[in-house]
């Protein structure tokens, strides 16, 4: 592979795991959510496996969130990591960004998950935030609003993004890997010049063997 740059999914692709689900849990341990809230954010989970998740019909409002301060989510986000996150890493997936890092390669993670929770994965991988594709978050006054500034990075709009950063950098798409698990992201499949399905969902994995492209498979 002859990429300039390398495009990253997170959850399930990095990830073992859901990193808003380790969230949930994380936060109701420390009795910051109700437990229901684990099923709210498992519905949501379970939409978006299912390819039927979209930044028009995800909730542009999260009122669990709304009155934190932003350095109690940061502390919320590092728990996570070193509970979760650390161990949940696939290790064929360090080993890969490092090795494409290593020959100057763009790394760039894009992933709907909240801006804060992916902060302390992108710094263990070396990757600056002008690379870090997420869903951000209001804040007033050092609290969250619990709004979502924009749209959730999912789907279309996750591929505008990855584009735009692509083309501020003057890399073409034919020269870019994408990295993804989830048939949510087939529009940028079918755009790159290296498009990788990694432990795909069954839906990616025929359309990847339909079309000739790689599988990877982490353990």
């Amino acid at each position: 592979m002859q990429a300039r740059a390398a495009v990253f999914d997170v959850d399930y692709t990095i990830l073992k795991h859901s990193s808003t689900i380790a969230f949930a849990k994380t936060a109701i341990r420390n009795k910051l959510l109700h437990p229901m809230q684990l099923l709210a954010s498992a519905k949501l989970h379970l939409q978006a496996r299912l390819g039927l998740a979209n930044s028009e019909n995800l909730p542009s409002h999260l009122p669990f969130l709304e009155g934190m301060s932003r350095e109690l989510l940061d502390e919320l986000a590092e728990e996570v990591f070193l509970r979760y996150m650390v161990k949940g890493i696939y290790p064929e997936a360090i080993a890969l960004i490092r090795e494409l890092q290593s020959r100057g390669c763009l790394v760039i993670l894009a992933t709907a998950s909240l801006d804060f929770l992916i902060s302390p994965l992108a710094a263990f991988l070396h990757i600056p935030s002008s690379h870090v594709l997420t869903t951000h978050l209001g804040y007033e006054k050092g609290l969250c609003t619990g709004r979502v500034e924009g749209r959730h990075c999912i789907g279309l709009e996750k591929l505008h993004r990855a584009a735009k950063l692509l083309k501020d950098r003057r890399i073409p798409n034919s020269s870019a890997a994408f990295f993804t698990d989830s048939i949510m992201d087939l529009g940028m499949m079918i755009r790159v010049g290296y498009p990788v399905a990694t432990n795909p969902d069954i839906l990616l994995r025929r359309k990847a063997k339909r079309n000739g492209w790689e599988i990877l498979l982490f353990r």
